[in-house]
């Protein structure tokens, strides 16, 4: 593909039916269902009218695409109608897709599960598509190409295939690994399916592709012009959501002819569409550009203003935020509380089942004793076979006890430890009034990265606990061995770059392997977070993965103080271990003994690799994928 010279974003598909209608026609649509919705009688049918109210306004005004993506999914959750539920949180996803990115990706993979039950192959291949545009905007490219890859593969046997238009043009635009023939074949299949059904808004979209890619080529006055006169036709039309993104590449067309009254006008024309709009990201995005359009003519007063602006309209987001009740601390939050509950009630279930097997066993004890008592004379065999009986009970009995005090140690030190840190860092926003901005977005993001990393060791305790019911059903999947790691380490990057160690990944071929992905990231987690907490400063934490014959080797290496061979042989064991003099935490030393249960349970074995002054080697072998 070409170097392009102007902004793309790749476009956004709400729903079929919103494709083919123009701006006037939307607005009809728009009075025509208001009108109706008094007069629907049946509940499913009102949620689907919500919900196409709410994308309808999704071009108009972001405001009321919440306010109906918020009533649908009240109502629809209160009918247990999982497609209205699903067709909810899409809109959701779509208003917070402007103002808060984790939302939007939460709800719109929940909307994705739900589709995938229903077996609803276009909404499917819609949620995909919405998801590339999140990782576009994260600058995350290779996730967006590869979610538009399924969305295109998922849609390709489609009878009513408008979506798909909108997916190829999307792929056209972000892999760059593509020919110029293979871009313009994609580009011709969405120009044929745009044609077949008359997609008037996708129809303009092309258009602006096809004129913004002849300006990158020529950059020539009569191409500038061509882009003038289809602004023109957007604005008798009132297509605001387009108009934006024209004016902008305008804007830069004349800066880079050097008419900076043109680039200055197109300029201010997008951030009033954006305005209108009441879209806060795009605001922010045409107020960045003025700023710098100032800077650039040495013109540092006004640039400051607009700098000015930018911190007020953030702060305008940010209260909005607050005030719709979805912040992204308060989801957190909400996550957690429920966690604890779904806690408190396993710990309850638990003491119950204890309770009642110890009940179980003084009974079985004392009908034991009574029947020896009355008959004392009878045969040896017999006597052995109920010390047998007993020796079993006390088997399980020392079992469950075992596992219980590692339970409680594990809770005591790993689960409070998050814990203790949030309230650390709550109380140094309480206790300073005069912290920064700059400050407290260091202290809410720290608050985060605790919080998510609570959030994930409780999804790998409770998956570990269920290992252990005699009901559990281990059902491996093929992963791909790198992306689960990159994963885990997300956790460790702000740790990692503080303490300047750099994680270099050697995997040549792509292995995958066959394991659960819960049990395998908690286990690369916690070999991560080892190795994040003894490397010493400014080194190299080396992740090598090697396929053999049969398992997939993942060797995990820290350039550590290392350890003697007499305190590697009781790593993985809780008798006699002394988790201190191992050099590891006790949390961390308990969090080992786990893993190497998961790994059991997995088909797989754990091993160190360790001597003084040399660095530590774990060593995790998993079956083959």
């Amino acid at each position: 593909m070409n170097n392009r010279s102007y902004p793309y974003k790749l476009f956004l598909c709400v729903a079929f039916f919103i494709i083919s209608l123009s701006a006037g026609a939307q607005l009809a649509a728009i009075r025509n269902l208001q009108r109706d919705l008094p007069l629907i009688k049946d509940s499913t049918d009102y949620v689907d009218a919500l919900n196409k109210l709410g994308l309808l306004y999704y071009q108009k005004t972001w405001d009321s695409c919440y306010y109906y993506g918020r009533k649908a999914n009240d109502i629809a959750k209160r009918i247990h109608y999982t497609s209205g539920i699903a067709g909810s949180l899409n809109v959701l996803g779509i208003y917070f897709s402007s103002t808060n990115q984790y939302l939007a990706t939460r709800y719109y993979n929940q909307s994705l599960q739900l589709y995938q039950q229903l077996s609803d192959t276009a909404n499917i291949g819609q949620l995909y598509n919405n998801l590339a545009v999140l990782s576009q905007s994260d600058n995350d490219m290779s996730t967006a190409i590869r979610l538009l890859r399924q969305a295109s593969d998922v849609t390709r046997s489609l009878k009513k295939d408008s979506i798909r238009s909108v997916i190829l043009l999307n792929l056209s635009i972000m892999d760059t690994t593509l020919s110029h023939s293979s871009a313009d074949s994609l580009r011709g299949m969405a120009h044929q399916i745009i044609q077949k059904y008359q997609d008037t808004l996708l129809l303009r979209y092309f258009t602006f592709l096809r004129l913004t890619a002849d300006l990158n080529t020529t950059k020539s006055d009569k191409n500038i012009a061509q882009l003038e006169d289809f602004a023109r036709v957007l604005e008798s039309d009132e297509s605001n959501y387009l108009l934006p993104q024209v004016y902008t590449t305008l804007a830069s067309a004349f800066a880079q002819k050097g008419k900076k009254d043109k680039a200055l006008f197109y300029n201010n024309q997008a951030l009033f569409r954006a305005q209108l709009n009441k879209n806060h990201s795009v605001i922010i995005f045409a107020l960045e550009n003025l700023k710098q359009f100032y800077a650039d003519s040495d013109d540092y007063k006004t640039a400051y203003k607009y700098a000015s602006l930018i911190s007020d309209e953030k702060e305008k987001q940010q209260e909005y935020l607050k005030k719709s009740g979805y912040t992204y601390t308060n989801y957190v939050l909400r996550e957690k509380n429920l966690q604890l509950a779904q806690n408190r009630s396993v710990a309850e279930t638990r003491i119950i089942v204890i309770s009642s097997i110890l009940l179980i066993v003084l009974l079985s004890a004392l009908i034991v004793i009574f029947r020896l008592y009355k008959k004392s004379r009878q045969s040896a065999a017999i006597q052995q076979q109920l010390s047998n009986t007993l020796q079993q009970h006390n088997q399980q009995l020392q079992s469950w006890d075992q596992f219980n005090n590692m339970l409680l140690g594990v809770m005591a030190h790993d689960i409070r430890s998050p814990f203790a840190s949030i309230i650390s860092l709550s109380t140094v926003m309480e206790a300073d009034d005069s912290l920064s901005q700059e400050e407290l977005r260091a202290v809410l993001h720290q608050l985060n990265e605790v919080s998510a990393r609570g959030i994930q060791f409780m999804d790998g305790l409770l998956n570990w606990i269920k290992s252990k019911r005699e009901d559990f059903k281990y059902t491996p999947r093929l992963l791909q061995v790198q992306e689960v790691l990159l994963e885990a380490d997300a956790f460790f990057a702000s740790r990692q770059k503080e303490k300047g160690l750099r994680l270099e990944i050697a995997d040549p071929y792509s292995c995958t392997v066959a394991a659960d992905k819960v049990m395998l990231t908690f286990i690369l987690r916690n070999l991560l977070s080892n190795a994040t907490q003894y490397a010493p400063q400014d080194s190299v934490i080396s992740a090598t993965i090697t396929p053999q014959e049969q398992v997939v080797s993942i060797a995990i290496t820290d350039q550590g103080q290392g350890m003697e061979q007499e305190k590697i042989a009781s790593l993985f064991s809780l008798k006699n271990n002394d988790f201190t003099s191992n050099g590891l935490s006790k949390g961390a030393g308990l969090a080992l003994i786990i893993c190497q249960e998961m790994t059991k349970l997995m088909n797989g074995t754990l091993l160190v690799e360790s001597s003084p002054g040399q660095g530590t080697t774990f060593r995790l072998g998993l079956p083959k994928g």
